[in-house]
């Protein structure tokens, strides 16, 4: 079944050495978040530390409503709200190899159970896996196609679709977002051995760093962002974290996981360290002020799709545009870096766009670096009422494309949707940028007849310049289970 499209976004998958998950959406688009009437300030609005301990409630076909409150997580009666030290993670180097050819169909094991991070580091790719959803179950596979098992099977409404997925890079640890279709309202799940388990209080899929998270708490007044929150998913008794005092959007990880760097509610851009204190509270630090004009002034207004750092933490990238310049159909945002060595408390004029093609970028979850100066884009622009092009392109930063990656059955009239894309955790091991992605096509003659749909939505390997079709199914997630938190 293929999902509605909640918006036109140019997805940036900057392919990470260590992390990977990514998912697009595309339909008609919607304005950045934060674009009304916004109010700029040099300090962002901070909230106590929270600490608190986090209960995954398993699922049921009647899971109860996400609670509305800001800075609470709610728990289970029997919880004990934990304090706890985020230890520095680094990540081994992957023993992965070269990616063997893939079939395009699947060798499958239908009835078979995979458990999370359970697969055997050997030889070539034997230790890389790929999640991805299939109907309403989320499998493996090998990225040759081959060795799929079943990992769990999705409870939901029937409003709900699962809408995106993350993982650690080592795979133990797996997150997926459930969203009712009707009230776009949204619920967020742990996987543990198979079974689904409900994360109560949270606000956004989980953002991975060995096995900790990053999320934000519930929204609060006039949709002001929650507090930014990390956990340590290994915690005995379910995920244990704390708020960071700082309310904020777009949460990602610093490369080496002493800090976060996020989007306040005037898409200001700021650095918070990530180990929430016992006592006091965290003093963020403005990196880029980008929004001068007053409230209600939208014309220079300059709205974040998501904010990020390259590997060798040198380099600042981030999706978004002053609002003059984006058309009505959304296109028009653009990708811009700026670098930290220049120090804190900039402004626009301080940054560099390297990107002159219309479109959208989004998602804490959506990009990944191939490495500290390439990355990959793909893109979902507006064409009409009906119809969304949709390309992968390899770009260094701060320069032009390099290679555009040909999506397969997408010519004439026929179009490609697109449903995540994901670098393999071992990408410097492997001969060219590698990664999986999926996609659907569907026809589009005008805007009365709608779409209609000619693939189903597949699971693609691109590997050594060329595509194979592993699985049917969306949103997959390249892990490595060599890789050591």
């Amino acid at each position: 079944m293929k999902l509605p499209r909640i918006s036109i976004i140019i997805t940036l998958v900057l392919l990470v050495s260590l992390s990977a998950c990514n998912v697009i959406s595309d339909s008609t688009p919607t304005v950045p978040r934060g674009n009304t009437s916004p109010t700029a300030g040099n300090t962002p609005p901070t909230a106590s530390p929270t600490t608190l301990a986090m209960a995954a409630t398993p699922t049921s076909a009647a899971a109860a409503a996400i609670p509305t409150t800001t800075n609470n997580i709610a728990v289970a009666p029997t919880s004990t709200a934990v304090a706890f030290d985020l230890p520095t993670v680094t990540a081994a180097p992957p023993t992965a190899g070269p990616l063997p050819a893939a079939s395009d169909t699947p060798t499958s094991a239908a009835n078979s159970t995979a458990t999370i991070g359970s697969a055997t580091p050997s030889a070539g790719s034997g230790s890389e896996l790929i999640f991805y959803l299939g109907d309403d179950s989320i499998y493996t596979i090998k990225p040759d196609g081959s060795n799929r098992q079943l990992v769990t099977k999705v409870s939901k409404g029937a409003n709900q679709d699962v809408s995106a997925m993350s993982a650690s890079a080592d795979g133990k640890h797996l997150a997926y977002e459930l969203v009712d279709n009707t009230t776009d309202e949204a619920e967020y799940y742990l996987v543990n051995n198979g079974k689904p388990s409900r994360l109560d209080g949270v606000a956004s899929l989980p953002v991975w760093y060995g096995h900790r998270f990053l999320s934000t708490g519930q929204p609060g007044a006039n949709d002001e962002p929650g507090e930014i929150l990390v956990f340590n998913a290994d915690s005995a008794g379910g995920p244990a974290g704390a708020g960071l005092g700082v309310m904020g959007s777009n949460p990602a990880w610093y490369p080496d996981g002493a800090k976060v760097v996020y989007s306040d509610k005037d898409d200001n851009i700021y650095s918070v360290g990530a180990n929430p204190p016992p006592t006091g509270k965290l003093n963020p630090d403005l990196i880029i002020k980008l929004n001068d004009k007053p409230a209600g002034d939208n014309e220079d207004f300059f709205g974040v799709m998501f904010v990020a750092v390259t590997p060798d933490g040198k380099t600042l990238v981030f999706g978004g545009e002053q609002l003059k310049n984006v058309g009505a159909s959304g296109n028009g945002q653009r990708l811009w870096m700026y670098d930290l060595n220049k120090g804190l408390g900039k402004t626009l004029n301080d940054v560099q766009p390297f990107t002159d093609f219309g479109g959208r970028y989004g998602g804490s979850n959506n990009y990944g670096f191939v490495n500290q100066n390439t990355i990959v884009v793909a893109s979902d622009f507006h064409i009409s009422a009906c119809a969304v092009g949709s390309a992968i392109d390899v770009l260094g930063i701060g320069n032009d494309i390099t290679a555009t990656v040909p999506l397969p059955g997408q010519q004439g009239d026929t179009y490609a949707g697109l449903y995540g894309l994901s670098v393999a955790p071992g990408n410097p091991n492997h001969s060219s940028p590698t990664f999986a992605y999926s996609f659907d096509n569907y026809t589009c003659d005008n805007a009365d007849a709608g779409q209609t749909i000619t693939q189903a939505p597949a699971v693609y390997v691109w590997s050594n310049s060329q595509n194979n079709k592993v699985a049917d199914g969306r949103y997959p997630i390249w892990v490595d289970s060599s890789n050591k938190p």
